[in-house]
């Protein structure tokens, strides 16, 4: 168990460790918009560098000249092969969208159709774009520069560039990053030791003198000898001794209400079962009070009545009975099964992402069905399913959850590719208290209660298992009138 210092430092580390993190992905977090508007604009500045050369030598090409041809063929090189941000590719269309000139032989002549370069033509202005993701290796930075002159649009420069430089200056700058928070926290963490070892010396010396209390008359050498918080401790302690003598009859008291209130629950307990067997000649009652009713004279009808209102009080005090040790009632509303399968997903992959498992989906449900359930408690239900699909699950191996609809009823199947059960104990995994669970995880109450929800929608739960493969199956009837009627 944590003493004082213990805690204290636990808790300063989590600050530092907190604001640790926070300044340094703030940091990184503006550092890479940094690093990344400064590529965007070094990338601009050498396309648009281009641009008169490559407008001159495309008029020397319209003059024939084969001068203009090796200089746009040079310029397109050149990018490709820049020292400081080497292009991945670089090509020059005309006004049509032919190649006119690239880094790549079988691109010349063939008219690609680029979207992005008809657009910059056709508005006229210098456009660049991301394609695929910003912080990901495989993503580029995609310029298009319309090469007009005095009106005169003469075709496209286009060039992508990759974001690998950046995240090479991304990952060296959070190795820095890294190393600085480590450093700060070190000597944070230092002066956080200090100042607790410094709390905690009047503490453990406070903590020596209650360990010599006398047990039998409950006296102490201890001197309040302070003025700061310690100081009021010790007065409080003191207090607190002088007390004690006076409190042994409210904590017998207190025991003989603990062992009353175990004794009331015991006794609920019972009058729960008692309400259940009272149930039977109850209702045989009432049938007798009915049959009198058809037959009453006017002499017997107020005896009748008074029967009548007495069964009714002993119903509702059964009532009251079976509610102390029952379950929760069904709240039935309608649900689309597409937004249901969903949730239950998406629930399902946060609760197994450390599991270790892969988590493969399937609704075959189309169209969407309506229906009639317990969202909360068929949630629940699923959840428990998945929990120890994934727990018998080997790490790396899927587990599969699909929903479709047989023979009038909606059907959710949870697959996972464990050991397996054997058939001797498939009907036990559903009795209360009842585990396969060796690791003490298990309290053998999840399956049960999940049957008990299962029933309580007038479904089932089958179980299909063989070594290497386990299919539990959810049926749940798409009749809501039954449902209504168990709830």
């Amino acid at each position: 168990m944590l003493g004082v210092k213990g805690k204290f430092m636990m808790v300063a580390a989590i600050i530092v460790i907190t604001s640790a993190v926070v300044w340094g992905s703030w940091f990184q977090h503006m550092a890479s918009h940094l690093l990344f508007e400064k590529l965007e604009s070094k990338a601009r500045l050498i396309v648009t560098s281009y641009k008169d050369p490559v407008i001159d030598a495309i008029l020397e090409v319209e003059l024939e000249n084969l001068i203009g041809r090796e200089t746009l063929e040079n310029i397109v090189d050149e990018l490709v092969h820049n020292s400081e941000l080497p292009a991945l590719y670089a090509y020059i269309t005309d006004p049509s969208g032919t190649v006119v000139v690239s880094d790549k032989l079988d691109e010349y002549g063939r008219r690609n159709g680029d979207a992005f370069a008809a657009e910059a033509l056709k508005q006229g202005d210098f456009k660049q774009r991301i394609v695929g993701d910003r912080w990901d290796d495989t993503g580029l930075l995609d310029i298009a520069m319309p090469l007009n002159v005095h009106g005169k649009k003469w075709g496209v420069f286009r060039v992508s560039f990759p974001l690998r430089p950046l995240h090479k200056q991304l990952a060296e700058l959070k190795g820095v990053i890294l190393t600085l928070t480590f450093i700060i926290c070190l000597i944070q963490m230092g002066v956080f030791f200090v100042v607790g070892l410094s709390l905690t010396r009047p503490l453990k010396e406070l903590a020596g003198a209650m360990a010599a209390v006398d047990p039998v008359n409950l006296t102490s050498p201890l001197k309040v000898n302070r003025r700061d918080e310690i100081g009021t401790l010790q007065k409080s302690f003191r207090l607190m001794l002088d007390k004690l003598k006076q409190s042994e009859s409210e904590r017998q008291r207190a025991v003989n209400s603990l062992v009353q209130s175990e004794k009331l629950a015991i006794v609920g307990k019972l009058a729960a079962g008692v309400a259940h067997e009272v149930n039977n000649p109850l209702a045989a009652m009432n049938n007798c009070i009915f049959n009198l009713k058809q037959t009453a004279t006017g002499e017997t009808s107020p005896d009748i009545d008074i029967l009548t209102q007495a069964c009714r009080q002993i119903e509702n005090i059964v009532q009251q009975l079976l509610d102390f040790n029952r379950a929760g009632q069904l709240i039935l509303e309608p649900v689309q099964s597409d937004a249901f399968f969903r949730e239950i997903t998406a629930m399902s992959e946060m609760a197994l992402k450390k599991k270790g498992v892969v988590f493969s989906i399937n609704d075959r449900c189309s169209p969407p069905l309506q229906l009639t359930i317990d969202k909360w408690k068929l949630t629940q239900v699923a959840l428990n399913l998945l929990m120890n699909a994934a727990e018998a699950s080997p790490p790396g191996e899927s587990v599969e959850v699909s929903a479709y609809t047989e023979e009038g009823a909606y059907c959710l199947a949870i697959k996972d590719h464990g050991m397996g059960i054997p058939p001797e104990l498939q009907e036990k995994i559903f009795e209360l208290f009842y585990t396969l669970k060796s690791n003490r995880k298990g309290n053998g109450i999840g399956l049960a209660i999940s049957r008990n929800i299962v029933d309580m929608h007038c479904g089932a739960i089958l179980l299909e298992s063989r070594p290497g493969e386990t299919t539990f199956t959810v049926i749940i009837p798409l009749d809501g009138e039954k449902q209504h009627a168990i709830s």
